[in-house]
């Protein structure tokens, strides 16, 4: 969405420039909000699904994603309503705009050009008034505007300083003077701050309070607090159960299901390293283009030019520390993608083929002297047959089962289309394909039945192929191996 935002507002710049046809600046205004607002309805709500593990282009979903999609369905409408918004402020600007004057792309009404005749008008900006590129100049004084500009602020020392900042103290006396950030005022001899100063000051603050709080998250807040001040556990029965597994989706769902397997816990923490980054570089950012539109306004710098605002500093730095971030996520992740793709001394083996809309599961290991080796299908378990406390969509008829902390191995194909044979709590995501072998190892580390779906669309019924593994000890495995034999 970054790059629709990009289009609207080179489209807002751009085009009346090139035109010479103005748009309605209220009804843009609207327009920007209602998108920024729609956008992120839509797509908020999307990304805590796919924490979740909800699959993409599903026609139904279990009932734990309704909340959230309710929410994003409302986002994409106002965000359709946005759209029809841009194309009335597009067709009214085309058809019915007025003419923009002062700008140096004036399309010319006569048959010469009055490019340069519309340099030598008032701008606000002195880009279009100077030559390309500059003399010589070190700005140690106001370059002087062709066709007057803006009036300059009453008491302004035009030879010794360039619109910078105003000085606070003289601010105060009712005398406007304009001083280079870093200087002393000419007049009354206060230093002026750098503009980033406090930016930078505040960006520090922001990254200590967002450690700290991953620093709090470890430990178990909540029984610090029942301690602390004596509560009844009893009370805490309404709220969530925090200390239980999560091996299925919840309604309204923030974060992964809870992790059963080293491959999990790895993705988890991957997660986390990215998002700590990110947090850092949206305060950053945010807290620099604040301190940009504060500091660099119409009225606190009246007087704008591109060749005197470049820094080769803070360039060297916005172009390093990305790499340097982008090199930090890099070797975890790299890690953690050779790690989950090894196959390491697998005890069972478990081969799986993906059907239109079901799959069938077979244990190479185990043979039934009557019938070959163990298999069976399973398939989705109709909503009308469902028992109680089961849950829709996502309960099968026959459960996939291993025993925990065993290396197992699971060998996926297909039968007919691609599909992709996804369970969040164990880490496992791998496509499936007709004629081809994939192969994928897990470690359940704990008991429960963790529940997934198909990922990957292959037809009308995409939405009916649910998975459910279930972990059993090693006890209880051959007890139910047994039965099956």
């Amino acid at each position: 969405m970054g790059a629709v935002f990009a289009l609207f507002s080179g489209w807002y710049f751009w085009i009346p420039k090139m035109l010479a046809l103005m748009y309605n600046i209220v009804l843009g205004n609207v327009h920007f909000w209602i998108l920024f607002i729609g956008v992120n309805l839509t797509f908020f709500p999307q990304h805590f699904l796919g924490l979740q593990g909800m699959p993409r282009r599903i026609s139904d979903y279990p009932d734990a994603y309704t909340g959230w999609n309710i929410i994003s369905s409302y986002g994409s409408i106002i965000s359709v309503i946005a759209t029809w918004l841009f194309l009335e402020i597009l067709y009214t600007q085309l058809v019915k705009g007025k003419s923009v004057f002062g700008y140096p792309w004036l399309n010319p009404e006569f048959g010469f050009d009055t490019l340069q005749s519309t340099i030598n008008r008032i701008f606000i900006s002195l880009e279009w008034s100077l030559d390309n590129p500059p003399k010589p100049h070190a700005f140690t004084s106001l370059p002087l505007q062709a066709g007057g500009g803006e009036s300059k602020p009453e008491n302004q020392p035009v030879p010794n300083t360039v619109p910078g900042r105003k000085c606070p103290t003289c601010l105060a006396k009712g005398n406007t003077v304009w001083v280079i950030p870093g200087k002393c005022c000419p007049q009354c001899g206060t230093p002026v701050n750098s503009i980033l100063v406090k930016p930078v000051y505040g960006i520090f603050t922001c990254i200590g309070i967002i450690s700290a709080c991953i620093v709090i998250s470890e430990i178990d807040i909540w029984k610090y607090i029942i301690h602390s001040i004596n509560l009844d556990l009893s009370l805490l029965a309404t709220l969530p159960s925090f200390g239980e597994a999560c091996d299925a989706p919840r309604p309204w769902g923030l974060y992964f299901q809870d992790s059963a397997s080293p491959q999990m816990e790895g993705i988890v923490e991957l997660h986390n390293l990215i998002m700590y980054f990110l947090i850092i570089i949206l305060f950053s950012v945010g807290w620099i283009i604040l301190a940009i539109v504060k500091n660099f306004s119409h009225k606190n710098w009246p007087i704008g030019n591109k060749y005197l605002n470049h820094g080769t500093l803070i360039e060297l730095i916005w172009t390093i520390s990305p790499a340097i971030i982008l090199i930090l996520i890099a070797f975890p992740s790299f890690k953690l993608l050779y790690v989950m793709d090894e196959v390491i001394d697998p005890i069972l083996t478990i081969f799986t083929t993906a059907h239109q809309w079901y799959w069938s599961y077979e244990y190479p290991d185990f043979y039934k002297i009557s019938e070959g080796f163990l298999n069976f299908d399973s398939y989705i378990v109709p909503t009308s047959d469902l028992e109680e406390g089961t849950l829709r969509m996502l309960e099968v008829d026959n459960r996939v089962v291993l025993p925990e902390l065993t290396h197992v191995r699971f060998i996926l194909t297909s039968e007919d289309v691609i599909h992709s044979y996804a369970c969040p709590s164990l880490g496992i995501k791998c496509d499936a394909y007709p004629g081809r072998l994939n192969q994928f190892s897990t470690y359940a580390n704990r008991e429960g039945t963790f529940y997934g779906q198909c990922s990957e669309i292959c037809g009308l019924l995409h939405s009916s192929m649910p998975i459910a593994i279930e972990s059993l000890s090693l006890k209880n495995f051959l007890f139910w191996l047994k039965e099956q034999l």
